[in-house]
């Protein structure tokens, strides 16, 4: 490093970073070599960290060699840039991550990967922080220390001492702010420029001149002196002119200058989006944008043929730009004048009709997706089409429509300058409902209105969504100045399936290059092979085939160890009867990168243990277990199976075929009592089943559990998998702003490539046609089969991390991994992955291979093009049938279909927690079955109360009854019981009682009104197109958020605020009685200190009104740090759930809250008595208003605020009707 830093002066002034110059080593001993480390401050631990860093031994000599020659350089030095301070490391890691010259990834050959000039930093002030400066000073002082310049300890006072100064903080009434990275820069140049002129014109020491400008002078100080802040908003905003109490932000503009983002740390530069396919002349709202001081991107073929959303190409570009936030506004218009019916086109074919007709129904489709991504992304938009276009009844439009609750705006014929006839009148449905002051007063007549005079209004309306620049923006220049995701902003992603020694996110390296010269080999024999292009060509048309062949493995196994400086093992490549891998080089390669899980390769080669005998060794790579959870079964010899495998037997036969053929189990000729000899461990024989799934292939499984096996044998780890959450939290790769692409790989048959020790093969039998079958490789369905595929697919995991090594993801689901890297990157980083699980052996799906920027995984459909994530659509349609089979049964289901619905609903609102928040009722239905009516004998009536306990549950079953043990008694000739005092209410005659039962173990459920109004909103979700969920985090608010609650009898007050150091603050303080929670619809109980929980989790909604009020006009997706110091609402809050009534209603109108605003709670625990101000706030009776809540800073809002957001499609004006409109 030093060498580099220190080599001869560029034509810049700067020293040259790249191919230094040999210089002969002087002839010193080890000794004095360390003791001249020593002399200038060098510690041992230092030295060692700088090895890890990229700096070895030759540097060190080289930097020692050029002491003697610094007095002849001394007047050559000048000051080192920022952009040039990178460690060797850090430049052999930008040859890797620089995009090749070349646009289309077609193109890329070996010589993409060579640079013709040094990788430079890209200083700037939207991405780089605090630890970026320390970073770079560090560098630049280890390597002056290194080069003996300076001692180490004078050089860090410096950087110190700078350090504090740029990262200083004042109060926001001093308007003041630190220098910003740029200034840094400069006075860090000056500053040094200062000390090399003391050095070479008055002969200073270097470490005098140092000191002299970090103690004694004064230009540090100067330099970095507190600068004034830009003139910051008005803490308060008028009412909204366009009110829409209870629902959103307010959307009006408000006066003065004002940004949407001024509380929001990051945010990409907002602007307005024009997609349209008119004339260039009729662009007028683009125009209009930027003569009011916006910045506008106009995407029209018009303009240029290339910029048709049509042309894939160009798309992923736009979904790129639309996921980002980057889009305020999106502004629609598929249809040109003239080409909303196939008449219109003036020519007699009826083909080209036809075509006309598709590629008019796919703008529309490419429109409305956009705008969908826009709307998930933080943005507005609207959709113009004719009002009685065919397309308005389409999918997408029509999933539009709710997703954006929109405006549905007639607006007039408007008049252009091209032409003297208007247009015919057209309906735009918009999702920023301040447009519906466009809309027409009626729709009986609507006189001509010039264009670009509804251009104008339309942009006066839409300004305080854009920042004041008035730019017309290019579509490259907008991507390249996309910020990007800082090295440590979370969140991150907590598991990638490979164990708690491995992460998913490798946007910087996790561990040491260990692979860096396979890594290099592997590079050069895929692109020699070509194998990216091969790659991309299978995920347009997908094969049976591996991509390599077999001479081609063959070829690559000789390059692995050789690359790696290592002797290729005895038996390297010898692959195990009755598993697929080459376990002694898949031992050595992990042994070569350390790996903890060194008792795995050992038993895979000799047969896996099933932990029957407590003798599975951990791996050191996963988590303890929870416990054992449920009693011991013995083991059991089933001689019969389940009836999905006897109802057709000749499908069950064909499977086990297959099974016999593959090796994975073999037929036992011999009796029963031959296998109890045969394995004296023990024997067990489960019940086969064959699974049958809609538009799978069935598959033959073998249930171990009623065969006692599962319980008995013992695994000593937990695995933890990744779920959505991991993949959008490494979404997107920090310090890039490339688009992503992925690749997914599936191992074909994951669970049995591991080999079952032969003596305990015997507990995994099974019966076929009265023979004797038994499993030799590990099952599906085994306790101990995920434990060692995981352990297998695990290690794959930790390896393909390591090989990769560039800025990636990666993370493995049982046996479906997957990976993203930049689109640059990834077609020849997932060609090297199939190399490499080929060489190992490692069998993979190659028909399920997936690569692109759009993937299916796990039942979900990642768009890394825009960074949204949305549910698979077979899933889609078998959740909507779900719904429809429920809402059909006219509320009577069994508990059979009540469980299966709420399985896969919770699992696909894993992203959606407002419609998750709406699943408490069906739980409240599971747990309440319908009530039975049984009769008993009078005289038994009076030792009835023998057989219940407190709870009026029956312990035993009554003699001569039905009545279950744990069912409750509910009540007895129609005298309902509460507590067991209330049988003796009942009025015993000679005749029969009848009882009101309740069984729990009833297979019949009854939905409730509650559970009927979700399913409809479930329906209403899911009936048009997939919803849409954005992989990129939401920007945390600067503010500072308490909220609290008090309730004693009939009343309770909330109370709370919320401060931005820059937009002021808002409070509020808010009593509501008993009366006015019924007048509202809100079931709370009489004594409202009973509800406290509730009333708490209702403050903190009041939070996200005052956000609102603070930060109004923008839609981008907030998250609101806030402290409460009630446990109960704080676990609900964040959970977005409870099955607690009614803590579980108020979550789900809170739910539909935040939805509205756009802002997501993150609340976090506080004491009760540091929640002062709040409390205060809660509690008016009792407290003054602390005294920085001025009476101007309060808003005042009624329970219908809280507890009734959700608006509806409006048509404006109201007179008009619209037949298509669901």
């Amino acid at each position: 490093m030093a060498d580099e830093l220190f080599d001869a002066k560029s034509a810049d002034g700067s020293f040259n970073l790249v191919n230094p110059s040999p210089c002969p080593l002087k002839a010193e001993g080890a000794s004095s070599f360390n003791q001249l480390l020593q002399d200038h401050g060098i510690s041992q631990e230092l030295t060692d960290r700088l090895l890890a860093d990229g700096w070895d031994a030759k540097s060190f000599r080289h930097v020692v060699c050029q002491e003697s020659e610094l007095a002849g350089v001394k007047k050559n030095w000048s000051w080192i840039p920022w952009k040039s301070r990178m460690t060797q490391q850090m430049y052999e890691d930008s040859l890797m991550q620089k995009p090749a010259k070349r646009a289309r990834i077609e193109t890329l050959q070996l010589s993409d990967l060579l640079l013709d000039e040094p990788p430079q930093i890209d200083i700037n002030d939207s991405t780089m922080g605090i630890s970026m400066i320390r970073r770079l000073l560090e560098v630049h002082d280890n390597a002056l220390a290194l080069a003996g310049t300076a001692h180490l300890a004078r050089l860090k006072a410096y950087t110190s001492k700078f350090l504090s100064l740029v990262s200083q903080k004042f109060p926001p009434e001093t308007n003041l702010r630190p220098p910003s990275v740029l200034e840094a820069q400069q006075a860090d140049k000056h500053l040094w420029s200062c000390i090399f002129q003391l050095v070479i014109e008055k002969e200073w020491q270097v470490n005098d001149a140092i000191y002299e400008f970090t103690e004694i002078r004064g230009d540090m100080s100067s330099w970095l002196q507190p600068r004034a802040s830009a003139d910051v908003p008005p803490a308060q905003h008028p009412p909204s002119a366009h009110p829409m109490p209870g629902v959103a932000r307010p959307l009006s503009p408000p006066e003065g200058t004002w940004r949407a983002d001024t509380c929001i740390s990051s945010l990409p530069a907002r602007l307005f989006l024009e997609i349209t396919w008119s004339n260039h002349s009729r662009h007028q709202l683009s125009m209009a944008v930027r003569a009011s001081g916006g910045n506008s991107l106009t995407l029209s073929p018009s303009l240029d043929p290339t910029l048709d959303v049509l042309c894939p190409d160009l798309l992923e570009q736009v979904l790129f730009l639309c996921g980002s936030g980057a889009v305020a506004y999106l502004a629609a218009s598929p249809l040109a004048e003239s080409a909303d019916s196939p008449d219109d086109v003036g020519s007699p074919s009826w083909l080209l009709s036809a075509m006309h007709e598709q590629t008019a129904a796919a703008k529309v489709s490419r429109c409305t997706w956009l705008l969908s991504i826009v709307h998930t992304a933080g943005g507005q938009g609207h959709l113009e089409l004719p009002p009685t276009s065919s397309y308005w009844s389409s999918e997408r439009p029509q999933a539009w429509l709710h997703q954006g609750n929109c405006a549905l705006i007639l607006i007039p014929p408007l008049r252009y300058s091209d032409s003297a006839i208007p247009c015919q009148p057209q309906l735009l449905a918009a999702s920023y409902r301040p447009l519906s002051v466009l809309a027409v007063s009626s729709p009986a007549f609507a006189p001509p209105q010039c264009a670009s005079e509804f251009a104008s209004s339309f942009a006066t309306i839409a300004a305080p969504l854009l920042p004041a620049e008035g730019r017309e923006l290019s579509l490259q220049s907008v991507i390249k100045s996309m910020p990007r995701k800082g090295l440590f902003a979370g969140p991150h992603a907590l598991h990638d399936g490979a164990g708690k020694r491995s992460i998913a996110d490798w946007s910087s390296p996790a561990s040491h290059d260990a692979f860096r010269g396979l890594r290099k080999a592997l590079l050069q024999f895929c692109i020699s092979a070509r194998a990216d292009k091969r790659l991309l060509a299978r995920g347009s048309c997908p094969s049976n085939e591996p991509l390599f062949s077999s001479s081609e493995v063959s070829a690559a196994r000789d390059l692995v160890f050789p690359s790696l400086g290592m002797q290729t093992p005895d038996n390297a490549w010898y692959v195990h009867p009755y598993q697929p891998m080459c376990l002694h080089a898949f031992e050595a390669l992990a042994q070569h990168c350390g790996d903890q899980d060194i008792h795995l390769f050992p038993h895979l080669r000799m047969g896996v243990p099933t932990g029957f005998l407590n003798d599975i060794p951990p791996s050191n790579c996963f988590w303890p277990p929870k416990g054992q959870s449920g009693e011991l079964i013995p083991l059991a010899l089933n001689l019969e199976n389940w009836k999905s495998a006897d109802v057709a037997p000749e499908v069950t036969s064909r499977l086990l075929q297959e099974e016999l053929d593959a090796g994975y189990c073999f037929k036992f000729e011999g009796t029963l009592e031959e296998a109890k000899s045969r394995w004296p461990v023990g024997l067990a024989l489960g019940k086969l089943g064959v699974v049958r799934a809609p538009g799978r292939a069935e598959r033959l499984v073998l249930d171990n559990s009623v065969a006692g096996t599962n319980s008995q044998c013992t695994v000593p780890e937990r695995q933890c998998f990744p779920s959505i959450h991991d993949v959008s939290h490494s979404f997107p790769i920090r310090e890039t702003s490339d688009r992503q692409m992925a690749i997914c790989i599936d191992v074909k048959q994951a669970h049995k490539r591991c080999r079952i020790r032969d003596s305990e093969q015997g507990l995994l039998g099974f019966t076929w046609h009265n023979a004797l079958y038994f499993f030799r490789c590990c099952p599906f369905g085994a306790v101990f089969s995920q434990h060692w595929w995981g352990r297998v697919g695990g290690c794959t995991l930790r390896l393909l991390h390591t090989l990769l090594f560039l800025a990636h993801v990666g993370l493995l689901f049982v046996d479906d991994f997957i990976f993203s890297q930049a689109a640059s990157l990834m077609p020849l980083s997932g060609a090297v992955i199939c190399l490499f699980l080929q060489i190992l052996g490692v069998p993979v799906s190659w028909k399920k291979l997936q690569i692109s920027c759009r993937v299916d995984w796990i039942g979900w459909r990642l768009c890394f093009s825009s960074g949204t994530v949305s549910l698979r659509e077979e899933k889609r349609l078998r959740l909507l049938e779900h719904v429809r089979s429920l809402l059909r049964g006219g509320g009577r289901i069994s508990t059979k279909e009540l469980e299966s619905f709420l399985g896969l609903a919770m699992w696909a609102c894993a992203l959606f927690p407002t419609m998750r928040a709406m699943m408490h009722p069906f739980y409240k239905d599971l747990w309440s079955p319908a009530a039975t009516n049984f009769s008993i004998a009078p005289e038994s009536w009076h030792s009835i109360c023998n057989f219940l306990d407190s709870s009026l549950r029956f312990k035993a079953s009554p003699p001569h009854t039905a009545i279950p043990a744990g069912a409750k008694l509910l009540s007895a000739r129609h005298v309902p019981f509460t507590t067991l005092a209330d049988l003796s209410k009942v009025a015993v005659t000679h005749k029969r009682l009848w009882l009101r039962v309740e069984c729990l173990s009833s297979s019949r459920r009854k939905l409730s009104s509650a559970s009927i109004r979700s399913l409809q909103a479930f329906e209403r979700w899911l009936q048009h197109v997939a919803p849409l969920a954005s992989m990129r985090p939401s920007q945390v608010a600067d503010v500072e958020a308490f909220a609290d609650a008090s309730a004693s009898g009939p009343s309770c007050s909330l109370g709370g605020f919320v401060s931005c150091p820059v937009l002021g603050q808002v409070w509020f303080t808010e009593t509501f009685s008993v009366q006015e929670f019924e007048a509202a619809g809100i079931p709370f109980g009489n004594d409202l200190a009973k509800e406290i929980a509730s009333c708490e989790a209702l403050a903190q909604a009041g939070l996200i009104l005052a956000l609102s009020k603070l930060a109004p006009c923008s839609r981008v997706p907030l998250r609101l740090p806030s402290l409460c110091d009630n446990s109960g609402a704080e676990a609900g809050l964040n959970k977005m759930f409870s099955t607690k009534f009614p803590l579980g209603l108020v979550l789900e109108h809170i739910a539909l809250l935040a939805a509205m605003h756009r802002i997501s709670i993150d609340v976090s625990h506080v004491p009760g008595a540091k929640n002062c101000k709040a409390d205060a706030l809660s509690r008016p009776a009792e407290y003054p208003t602390p005294p920085d809540c001025l009476p101007c800073q309060r808003i005042r809002f009624g329970l219908s605020a809280l507890w009734e957001p959700c608006p509806e499609v409006q048509i404006f004006p109201s007179s008009f009707s619209l037949p298509w409109l669901r």
